[in-house]
């Protein structure tokens, strides 16, 4: 019964049999002594004893168990082709992940091979399986991909975004939304009234011979109006009255449609997609990189909206981004649907940095992370988790970031 009791030292267990045969070694040893040398062997066996016991605790301790795992060959995976985050370049890996994760590894002596996997979901399953132990690109942590792994503290954010073509001319929908502004109309109708007014009193007041439509027409464009300034103070009250009036209007109008021209140039919120936009999208082409979290979330939106799956196949699948970016070069479709920190890089790749925007973004941020294989040890993980916490505090991710958007 006693050979299969353990006794818990600093975090590990040591086999209690161990000890019984230490206490056994020292108490025979002691049996075989003369009365006058029971104390020396018991001071020699007794010392041995410490060191038996703080050797034991010692290779039970974090710190040696760290170091014994630090020593393990580490297989790391990363998904290929999407940069900024990661891809596998010649001989090598570059992108924000590689170099956040060459930090750590260096700053701690983690031995570890790269690998690379084709997408995202795939890297998932890895490392749920157990096939890696590390996977080291911008994941994003959601319900779904936090179900079946675990993942690091996050090291940056991202969202969901659409790059689209931009429109030329002047498009009917900024038509509609300047009709539908209260203010506008209100102070276009505001305008006519009091001009009309204006003209209809300066009329009487006129000694010559003046249509109305051209007093009207002069007043409405603040041109010529001092020809309708007589010796009757009556003609320079209404035509100072409706000069300022004409003023103030005109810049209420001018400046609630700058507003909107400006609006219209931010992307819109993507959670607030609605049936008509959807349906402009998919009609006009969309492309979105296959078995990642952005595809998902596109099939998600069609369920939603469309209350069916029948609309996935008027999405174009790409299995990468030069393909992607292919599809919109040809003018086969006119959005890509992808993650935010994507899309600078994609318009400076098209080329066309002028026909492209951001149409549509998420109003919040999603967390992205490393994905921790199933079995990497505890130590592992806390001391990378320690380490993107410091990077982060010190403002070094911060400028990995930045180096990347600027390539």
């Amino acid at each position: 019964m006693l050979a299969n009791r353990n006794i818990v030292l600093t975090g590990r267990n040591l086999p209690f049999s161990s000890l019984r045969a230490v206490a056994h070694w020292l108490v025979m040893g002691v049996k075989t002594l003369s009365q006058g040398c029971v104390r020396t062997r018991i001071l020699i066996q007794g010392y041995y004893l410490l060191l038996f016991l703080a050797s034991a605790i010692l290779a039970s301790s974090p710190t040696s168990a760290l170091v014994q795992n630090q020593n393990q060959l580490l297989t790391v995976a990363t998904v290929d082709n999407f940069l900024p985050c990661s891809d596998k370049y010649h001989n090598g890996y570059r992108g924000l992940s590689i170099d956040l994760w060459h930090t750590i590894s260096s700053r701690n002596s983690i031995n570890y091979k790269l690998k690379s996997v084709s997408t995202f979901d795939k890297a998932v399953e890895a490392a749920a399986n157990n096939d890696v132990d590390l996977v080291i690109s911008c994941h994003e942590i959601n319900k779904e991909r936090a179900g079946i792994v675990d993942f690091s503290v996050p090291y940056t954010y991202g969202g969901i975004g659409i790059l689209s073509r931009k429109k030329r001319g002047l498009t009917f929908s900024f038509i509609n939304r300047l009709l539908a502004n209260e203010k506008i109309v209100r102070c276009t109708l505001l305008l006519l009234i009091a001009t009309s007014l204006a003209a209809l009193a300066l009329k009487g007041e006129l000694e010559e011979d003046n249509s109305y439509s051209r007093i009207w027409t002069m007043l409405i464009m603040g041109s010529g109006t001092h020809a309708f300034i007589n010796s009757r103070k009556s003609t320079h009250l209404y035509v100072l009255t409706i000069t300022i009036i004409r003023l103030v209007l005109i810049s209420i109008i001018v400046g609630t449609s700058a507003t909107i021209v400006f609006d219209s140039s931010k992307p819109k919120d993507a959670s607030k997609l609605n049936k008509e936009q959807f349906a402009s999208l998919l009609r006009e082409g969309i492309t979105v990189r296959s078995e990642t979290a952005t595809e998902e979330w596109i099939q998600m939106q069609i369920e939603n909206i469309y209350g069916a799956t029948s609309n996935f196949s008027k999405i174009t699948p790409a299995s990468s981004t030069e393909q992607m970016l292919s599809l919109m070069k040809e003018k086969k479709v006119n959005h890509i649907v992808t993650n935010t920190t994507m899309i600078p890089r994609y318009i400076k790749q098209i080329g066309e940095s002028d026909s492209f925007h951001m149409s549509f973004k998420m109003s919040g941020q999603t967390p992205q992370a490393f994905i921790f294989g199933t079995n990497l040890h505890k130590d592992i993980r806390r001391t990378i988790n320690g380490e993107i916490a410091a990077l982060n505090r010190d403002g070094t991710i911060t400028d990995m970031e930045e180096r990347w958007d600027k390539l």
